[in-house]
């Protein structure tokens, strides 16, 4: 677990705490089955103390405001209303910028009729992100990147998701550009 992310979620136990004090819980027990809530709060906050503080005071408030615990569809609630989440929608160019950037390559290489396989491996990535992240077709993907034909872009799909079982350093790497696009999942 990345410090960063470790030191967000202490606080939000800690904040958490001081409430199920205040409300007679025992905190041990309520953080343990509700690690995914917390982790959920903790997000979208992008390392910023202030925005966690932010969505913790909302929580309380809401809860107190509603008689309710606190649960995923009241934590989703809130951070919707709370942190600002870029709600439109993901475009190809979005994602071969992003997934460009991380391999330091230019998009007109990963978009070539290269075959080199540095290039090759970045436009399966950005094919399979593509396939992931947009509602377009499979044709539509692969004339975008490089005027590809839908099977190369069935093919880029099944080889990295072949990849992400077997290679943990490559879904960590993955998962590091699927986070620089700041998608709510």
């Amino acid at each position: 677990m990345k410090p960063k992310i470790f030191l967000t979620l202490l606080y939000i136990t800690l904040a958490l705490c001081l409430l199920a004090t205040a409300a007679h819980l025992v905190w041990a027990a309520y953080a343990y089955q509700h690690a995914s809530i917390i982790q959920f709060i903790a997000e979208p906050a992008n390392g910023s103390v202030r925005d966690l503080e932010g969505v913790v005071n909302s929580l309380m408030a809401y809860s107190i405001v509603y008689n309710c615990h606190i649960d995923m569809r009241l934590a989703e609630r809130v951070i919707m209303r709370a942190v600002k989440v870029d709600n439109h929608p993901l475009t190809i160019d979005d994602i071969l910028e992003k997934v460009c950037h991380h391999y330091g390559l230019k998009q007109s290489q990963v978009t070539s009729k290269s075959r080199k396989r540095d290039y090759v491996q970045v436009r399966q990535i950005s094919m399979y992100l593509a396939q992931k992240y947009t509602k377009m077709p499979a044709g539509r993907i692969g004339q975008l990147i490089g005027g590809r034909d839908h099977s190369t872009v069935i093919h880029s799909c099944n080889t990295v998701e072949r990849r992400l079982k077997v290679d943990k350093a490559f879904s960590a790497e993955l998962s590091s550009i699927e986070n620089s696009f700041k998608l709510k999942k």
